[in-house]
């Protein structure tokens, strides 16, 4: 009789292992998923610094355009005063010129512009989801569990019951993990 029950033992056991070597420690899933956010947050900066440069490169266009056409109305002015009207009128068209340019370099600053803010927005949103969910990890600490559920599973095995419930407190503990976990990711809006 002692022999069957050492055997129901020693397959509740096994049976108790595979499962917890099948579990998916959350921590683990945590870390991946902190590190696809990291992945990201270095792609977003990299977009973001790229389209800062446009947004300088624009700005400036915009500024060398507006000092071009005061430098025309300038050269328009001093021609006038030399009884130049010719030249005066040729460096008016060239600064009403300057002027349609600059409206189209100016809607496209503010195009770049808007889109930089937004890269900027999209950068601090995820700096502050990694830390956010780095702080709550460790918080957790779901290490803990792990080293209680090994040291039960690898030690002498007391009763089928004792063996039962403390499966049944790993299951929880491993459940409650898992929702938290979910709300983790329903928070974030991610999966």
């Amino acid at each position: 009789m002692a022999s069957i029950i050492d055997r129901l033992v020693n397959i509740v056991k096994a049976n108790i292992n595979d499962l917890a070597d099948n579990l998916k420690d959350p921590s683990e899933t945590v870390d991946e998923y902190l590190d696809k956010l990291t992945e990201k947050l270095a792609d977003v900066r990299e977009r973001t610094q790229a389209i800062i440069d446009d947004e300088h490169r624009a700005a400036n266009a915009v500024e060398k355009n507006q000092q071009d056409a005061l430098h025309y109305e300038d050269l328009a002015k001093a021609a006038l005063r030399n009884g130049n009207e010719a030249d005066a009128r040729a460096f008016l068209r060239k600064k009403v010129d300057l002027a349609s340019q600059g409206e189209s370099l100016q809607e496209a600053y503010e195009a770049i512009h808007e889109a930089a803010d937004k890269m900027r927005r999209l950068h601090d949103r995820l700096v502050r989801q990694i830390n956010e969910i780095d702080e709550r990890k460790r918080a957790v600490h779901p290490d803990n569990q792990t080293q209680e559920g090994e040291e039960v599973l690898g030690g002498a095995p007391g009763s089928l019951e004792e063996l039962n419930n403390r499966f049944e407190e790993l299951e929880a503990a491993r459940l409650a993990e898992e929702a938290e976990l979910s709300r983790l990711r329903a928070e974030l809006g991610i999966w």
